[in-house]
C-alpha cells in the first residue's frame, strides 16, 4: 500500500517458478484505499509468458472493471527478471552526514532515507538502464544525520 500517490511504484517483489510449456495465468487488482472505503480501481488479467516475452519483459496493461471490460481506468506496469538462486550473502555498513540546505531553498528535505537498487538482467550492460528496487527504508523525518 502507497498511501497519497496517484502514480504509485509498488517496491513488493514476488518469486514465481516460470515454466516455459504451462500456461500461468495471473491476475492484478488494484484498490484504492481511504479511511472509509475502498474502491476498486481494475484489474488485469494475463499469463507469465505475456509479461516474460514483453519488451524488455516489461509488460504495460490497461486496467479494466469487470463490469465493462472495454473502458480503461489506468494502465498496470510490470516489470519482470529472470532471478538464478544464490546463497550469497553481502554485508555492508551505511552511514551519511547531510550537508544543511539553503535557508528558505523548498529543494531540500530533512526526511532522508536509504534506497538499494539493483541493475536489470536484460540492462546490465547499459550505462543508465532500468534498476529494480530492492530494498527501501523507512524515512527518518527531521534528521541529518541518518
Amino acid at each position: 500500500m502507497i498511501l497519497n500517490n496517484l502514480n504509485p511504484d509498488f517496491t513488493k517483489t514476488f518469486t514465481i517458478d516460470y515454466y516455459f510449456e504451462k500456461e500461468q495465468w495471473i491476475k492484478f487488482e488494484v484498490y484504492d484505499v481511504d479511511d472509509t472505503e475502498l474502491e476498486h480501481i481494475g484489474n488485469c488479467e494475463t499469463t507469465l509468458a505475456k509479461i516474460m516475452t514483453s519488451a524488455k519483459t516489461t509488460f504495460i496493461a490497461d486496467l479494466t472493471l469487470p463490469s465493462n471490460s472495454s473502458k480503461s481506468r489506468g494502465k498496470i506496469v510490470v516489470r519482470a527478471d529472470s532471478v538464478a538462486q544464490s546463497n550469497d550473502d553481502i554485508q555492508f555498513r551505511v552511514r551519511a552526514q547531510l550537508t544543511t540546505s539553503m535557508a528558505g531553498c523548498l529543494c531540500g528535505s530533512n526526511d532522508p532515507y536509504l534506497l538499494i537498487q539493483r541493475a536489470r538482467q536484460a540492462d546490465t550492460q547499459v550505462r543508465g538502464g532500468d534498476f529494480i528496487r530492492v530494498y527501501q527504508t523507512p524515512r527518518l523525518n527531521n534528521t541529518m544525520t541518518p
